[in-house]
């Protein structure tokens, strides 16, 4: 199970005050999910770092919203974050958020489409929850990695529906591994990497 520092638990747990506390202004998440932040969003997220060893690692988060999961792996450590996301209100509470938990992540306010035609590095991570099936979020992570590079989702028990749906010359450079969610028996961590 994950376990954190009392450092680390703390500016979690002040990053779950202040998502309740700017949730009505930001419309940031669910409000069926604001009793358990902790659990759903907050524990969820941060079992990403079993699969990202090193902290220095470049990593995109696509869609990071209210910051699930970049800015969790942004408080647990990871120095070398890029959160992206199409929504100005959501980017302004990102930044909020980075300067509170004294974390550095790079905030981008852009479509991914735009994004990407202004990068041509590649990323050793990307990261991305709840934002789009993966028939339409795969196609714009391609562009975005190498061989060496691993795409980490939450994803629900649809997965494999989900991926039958990717257009099968797409799904044919790609491998897919799924692990079992460690905080809620309906999810899973899939970890996608080129062929």
């Amino acid at each position: 199970m994950l376990e954190f520092d009392s450092q680390t638990r703390q500016k979690l747990q002040d990053f779950e005050n202040l998502l309740k506390l700017h949730n009505s202004h930001y419309n940031l998440i669910g409000s069926s999910t604001m009793d358990s932040i902790w659990q759903r969003h907050i524990l969820d997220c941060a079992q990403i770092s079993n699969f990202i060893a090193d902290k220095s690692a470049r990593i995109l988060d696509i869609g990071s919203g209210a910051g699930f999961p970049g800015m969790i792996l942004a408080i647990l450590g990871y120095t070398n974050m890029h959160l992206i996301d199409r929504n100005r209100h959501k980017c302004d509470f990102l930044k909020i958020a980075a300067r509170r938990a004294c974390v550095s992540p790079i905030i981008t306010q852009q479509n991914m489409k735009e994004f990407i035609k202004q990068h041509q590095t590649k990323f050793t991570f990307i990261t991305s929850r709840a934002v789009a099936p993966l028939c339409d979020l795969l196609p714009l992570c391609l562009p975005l990695i190498n061989k060496k590079s691993h795409i980490i989702l939450l994803k629900g028990q649809n997965y494999k529906q989900e991926w039958q749906s990717v257009p099968p010359e797409l799904r044919d450079k790609l491998h897919l591994k799924a692990f079992a969610s460690q905080v809620n028996s309906e999810s899973f961590v899939l970890n996608i990497t080129l062929q």
